[in-house]
């Protein structure tokens, strides 16, 4: 690679990246050709799908949203996908810029930028929206374990309380 492929390179994956582009080109810096790699990535650790649809990975936050609900059923698997998102994220992130870059290749310099801003950089608009869609669903969810419907006897939290009684209440009548 010729010195002005490089520099022209460094551009379109700062671009691609965005505000920490120095953090990311630390952490690739020498695994130029490296398939996978492991390195740590906290946010993605700690707020992986945030850090997923954040990065505008938003299939790779379904897919890890669908199989973090086997954590309801399989105890431990939520902390084991948290690790393995914080392990490989900066490898993953490096092959989606790679793949992004490489699709720029045939275009106009005004249309590579245009394509690299579009999916590339941060969204910041999806981690609110991931918090909302995450909120109702548990509103949903909830709403489900404390409202049942359809079943003979009321089995819902409220109804079988002891504390929780309509003595107290008057009603009207017409």
């Amino acid at each position: 690679m010729t010195e002005e492929q490089r520099n022209a390179y460094e551009r379109k994956a700062e671009l691609f990246v965005g505000e920490n582009y120095v953090y990311y080109e630390k952490q690739w810096r020498g695994r130029m050709m490296q398939q996978n790699f492991s390195s740590w990535n906290w946010a993605a650790f700690f707020f992986p799908l945030y850090w997923l649809v954040y990065r505008k990975m938003y299939l790779e936050g379904v897919i890890f949203g669908l199989i973090s609900l086997l954590g309801a059923i399989f105890p431990g698997i939520g902390l084991i996908m948290h690790i393995l998102v914080g392990i490989y994220a900066n490898s993953y992130y490096r092959k989606m810029e790679l793949k992004v870059l490489a699709q720029t290749t045939q275009l106009t310099e005004w249309e590579a930028i245009q394509y690299i801003k579009k999916h590339g950089g941060t969204n910041v608009l999806g981690i609110f929206v991931t918090f909302l869609i995450m909120a109702f669903l548990g509103f949903i969810v909830v709403g489900i374990a404390l409202f049942p419907a359809g079943e003979k006897d009321n089995n819902s939290l409220f109804a079988n309380s002891k504390t929780f009684t309509t003595d107290n209440f008057t009603t009207f009548e017409r």
